[in-house]
Parts: structure tokens; C-alpha cells; sequence
């Protein structure tokens, strides 16, 4: 369990302990010593007595405990600042598991991009790239490639832009994320950032192909999250490609699922 040493100390000092006298009847010296100079208490009983001795509440010395899920939920959020501050206090260096490190490449990536560094952007997105994907984990790929296309897009550097947009397209698998319930919708969202970029660099056929296929892919497992969206950009991608008619059907289904969690006996048929 992680706890704040340092506050834990400060009160002893304050009550004239050292650490054998704090510890007696408790746990060993070296607990204490580890509690402080670690930050870590091995059970949550020591520390609720630690407390009472020391007349502290135990709420004020635990240290939640962040990880990359609480950095990715933020990030989903728009809660740019707070992933920020989560993904500071996360040690890399402790990171274990084979896939957490394209995952922290990535989220810093990002977060470099939205504050306009793309430098960083670049950098971080580029190791993400090269590191080793497991297949439940491939779509930090995709938004890395992603996010490379972004920021060549805002360079005005069109030809790598739609290089590495195509790349994503290639490794956006919508079967991996069905089979970790908590990434379909994260994949239908970098589905649809995709479609936009493609219409923003003029491949209004491509972006069309990747929202049908989100389409496709959505009806397979009954989702209609983000249909709205997807539909509304067809409409664009159609008006892109000189097919008014076309537009004014895919703006229609767009309309239809704006009010089809209310009325879901009036769900659209695909274009």
C-alpha cells in the first residue's frame, strides 16, 4: 500500500517518537523505516494503529494509487491537465508488464500534441511505434500513427500526413478490440478521428470506407455509439465528392440517430 512517509515523520518527530518507540506493540523498527523511507506499509491494520497512535486519520496518508487506466480515462474525458499530473506520477521504471510501455510512449505523445509540442509529439509517438505489441494492445499503434498524421497534417506536410493515416487505417482491426469490451468504443472513436483526417486531406473515398466499416463493425456487436458522428461525416465526404444527393441521405440517417436512444423502434437502415 502506498503512503506519504514524509507526513507520517513529520507527526512522529512532532510527538517526540523515534521509530522503535513508535513501532513497540505495532510491527518491527524496520516497518517504520520502510513506511517512511519508502512509502509503503505492508498491511492496512499497522497503519490504522500507526494512526491511532499518532492521532492522524489513515485518509490523510494514503496515496491513491495511478495508473495508466486513470491516465487513459482522463484522456477520454478531455481532462488533459489532470492525465498530465497522473502520468508524471507514475514510475516508468517499475512498469512490468511487456505493454505498458507503448502505452505511457503514447499517452505522452498525445498530451505533447494537444499542448502544441510537436516535437515531443513526434518523438514519443515514434517509440511507441517501435515497441513490441501484444494483439490485445495494437491500437496504441494505431493512435500513434495517428497521431504522427496529425501533426505532418498541421505542418502542412500532406504526403507524410496521408502516409501514416493509411498506416493506421491498416492496423485499425476492429476484431482485436471486440475482444476487450472496454476498447470498443475507444476504437470506434479513433475510427472516426481517422475518417475526419482522411476527409481533411481530400481522401474523402477512404474516409468513406472507414466510417462504413465502422458501420459494419458496430452492427456486429449491436453498438450504435457514435453513429451520429459517423453518418454526419459521410454526409461531408459525399458533399467532398460532388454527390449532393448521396449527402442529403447520409445527413437524414444522421438526424434519425440523433434521437435514437429515445426511439430506438426508429433505427435507420444503412445508406
Amino acid at each position: 500500500m502506498k503512503v506519504s512517509g514524509k507526513i507520517i515523520k513529520h507527526h512522529r518527530i512532532n510527538s517526540g517518537l523515534s521509530q522503535y518507540q513508535l513501532a513497540d506493540g505495532i510491527c518491527a523498527q524496520a516497518t517504520i523505516s520502510l513506511i517512511e523511507n519508502r512509502n509503503s506499509c505492508p498491511k492496512l491494520g499497522i497503519l490504522a494503529r500507526i494512526g491511532q497512535r499518532l492521532n492522524i486519520p489513515i485518509h490523510s496518508v494514503i496515496r491513491p494509487s495511478i495508473n495508466l487506466v486513470d491516465v487513459e480515462e482522463a484522456i477520454l474525458q478531455d481532462k488533459y491537465q489532470k492525465a498530465k499530473r497522473q502520468l508524471s506520477r507514475i514510475p516508468v521504471h517499475k512498469f512490468k508488464v511487456h505493454h505498458q510501455m507503448p502505452q505511457y510512449f503514447c499517452y505522452q505523445g498525445l498530451l505533447s500534441y494537444i499542448n502544441d509540442d510537436d516535437r515531443d509529439a513526434l518523438y514519443y509517438f515514434h517509440k511507441t511505434v517501435i515497441q513490441n505489441f501484444s494483439p490485445i494492445n495494437k491500437y496504441y499503434r494505431v493512435w500513434a500513427n495517428l497521431g504522427i498524421s496529425c501533426v505532418y497534417f498541421k505542418q502542412k506536410d500532406y504526403v507524410k500526413s496521408l502516409e501514416f493515416a493509411k498506416v493506421a487505417k491498416q492496423h485499425l482491426n476492429f476484431d482485436v478490440a471486440t475482444k476487450i469490451h472496454q476498447r470498443v468504443r475507444l476504437f470506434i472513436v479513433l475510427r472516426l478521428k481517422l475518417a475526419k483526417l482522411f476527409y481533411q486531406l481530400k481522401a474523402f473515398k477512404i474516409s468513406n470506407a472507414v466510417c462504413f466499416q465502422t458501420i459494419s463493425d458496430s452492427a456486429k456487436i449491436h453498438s450504435m455509439y457514435k453513429l451520429r458522428d459517423v453518418y454526419t461525416q459521410i454526409s461531408q465526404n459525399y458533399l467532398g465528392l460532388n454527390q449532393p444527393s448521396n449527402a442529403e441521405s447520409a445527413k437524414r440517417q444522421a438526424h434519425a440517430f440523433h434521437h435514437v436512444y429515445q426511439h430506438p423502434e426508429s433505427l435507420p437502415s444503412q445508406i
